[in-house]
């Protein structure tokens, strides 16, 4: 059966830390000269990982991996950079046996390096307690690095927090919840050699890259920060950012520059991400409204009521009619021509009407006066398309006596 992703990922943790137990190192799985904490992948990772529909690529450590470059060779790229680093940590090699802080970091590191490779990311270096990584391959969409950075850093917090954190205090092997901060930022950075022949790796030159560390360090503790470069990219919605982060002002003569950053409310973006077996995982990215498109000015005036329990399943399919194989989470963005079935699920007693409305925002819609209409069927199932570019809402209101007691709202985006 088909794991979400967060079930394939948890899987993955729990695999990494299954040899941990109080007090003491089990290395079941260490061969000779080798180590547990550094296992093969013939292993049921990459199962565990595929059968969510993630990409799983496994990578040799540095470089970049797609671009081997001679000695006096560069290439300018778009790229994505992501630094995670752990908290409360460091100080356990005070008081535990070193041989078990390493078992117990290599584990841990290889959790994190296990996330970024189901992302399709390219760990490029292990710095300290923490990973740097690169997402993004030449000629591709660099929305879709982007946004595969953007998973595994969520992913790789809620990793943290729920499983690996957990674990150790349930051991009884820490005594304080170990965390884990992220920074990420987009940008462009110039590949080339560093070194003598001989002593010497492939490194990315750019702002982005190293603002990505700033940011990370600037952020608390089960915090995402992000640079202003990938929030423009994918034209991130306000109400997925929490606050605003650390500012970098420089002055350069007379010149004065300014890069933003921001905390990234990646609570809200799991929540909404792992309704559903998400499937070509790599290949599809949010898709946020751009800023400056048509707003319909009626999705203001449609707010949630939770007097009653209310929710919308809603499934998708490619052709009409079905098979309706895979339900639809409000972060990913569906191509036109796609169909969608809507549920209503409530608790209001009968008697009571239901009442379906469509609001559409962005320019296509707009310019072909298909910006709203409603549906008084008084069906729970509603049938739609997609047909015109843009963050749209499907509304479902039930009423009594035509007073709305309960409302329920899905968002799906379209591209």
């Amino acid at each position: 059966m088909a794991r979400t992703v967060r079930e394939a990922l948890r899987a993955v943790a729990r695999d990494n830390l299954q040899d941990l137990s109080r007090g003491r190192t089990i290395a079941k799985s260490v061969q000779p000269g080798g180590s547990s904490g550094i296992r093969s992948y013939a292993e049921p990772t990459i199962t565990l990982l595929r059968e969510a529909g993630l990409l799983s690529a496994v990578r040799t450590l540095g470089g970049h991996p797609g671009f081997d470059p001679r000695p006096d060779e560069t290439r300018e790229a778009p790229v994505t950079t992501m630094f995670a680093d752990l908290r409360n940590f460091t100080k356990y090699a005070l008081f535990l046996p070193l041989d078990q802080v390493r078992e117990i970091k290599a584990r841990v590191i290889k959790t994190a390096v296990d996330t970024v490779h189901a992302f399709d990311g390219h760990v490029h270096n292990i710095p300290g307690d923490g990973v740097m990584a690169f997402f993004g391959a030449p000629g591709e969409d660099p929305r879709l690095g982007a946004t595969r950075a953007l998973r595994a850093g969520a992913y790789l917090l809620t990793l943290i927090r729920d499983d690996v954190s957990t674990f150790l205090m349930e051991q009884g092997i820490f005594d304080a919840p170990v965390k884990m901060r992220v920074g990420i930022e987009y940008g462009t950075a110039l590949w080339g050699q560093y070194g003598v022949l001989g002593t010497s790796e492939v490194k990315a030159t750019g702002f982005p890259v190293d603002f990505a560390a700033k940011v990370q360090q600037s952020v608390g503790a089960d915090e995402l920060g992000l640079g202003e470069g990938i929030v423009d990219l994918l034209s991130i919605p306000d109400d997925f950012i929490l606050r605003r982060g650390a500012e970098y002002r420089r002055q350069y003569k007379n010149e004065v520059r300014v890069k933003k950053s921001y905390v990234f409310d990646w609570v809200s973006f799991i929540d909404s991400e792992d309704e559903a077996t998400l499937e070509n995982m790599g290949s599809a990215y949010p898709g946020w409204e751009p800023r400056g498109e048509y707003t319909n000015p009626r999705a203001n005036e449609l707010l949630p009521i939770a007097a009653h329990s209310i929710r919308l399943v809603t499934h998708v399919a490619a052709r009409e009619g079905g098979p309706w194989k895979l339900k639809y989470n409000s972060l990913r963005k569906l191509p036109k021509g796609w169909h969608l079935r809507f549920k209503v699920e409530h608790t209001v007693p009968p008697p009571f009407e239901v009442e379906w409305e469509v609001v559409n925002n962005g320019g296509e819609a707009y310019g072909a006066g298909q910006t709203y209409w409603r549906r008084n069927h008084g069906q729970a199932v509603n049938m739609e398309s997609t047909r015109y570019r843009g963050t749209h809402l499907m509304v479902c209101t039930i009423k009594k006596n035509g007073v709305p007691v309960a409302r329920a709202l899905r968002r799906v985006l379209i591209g």
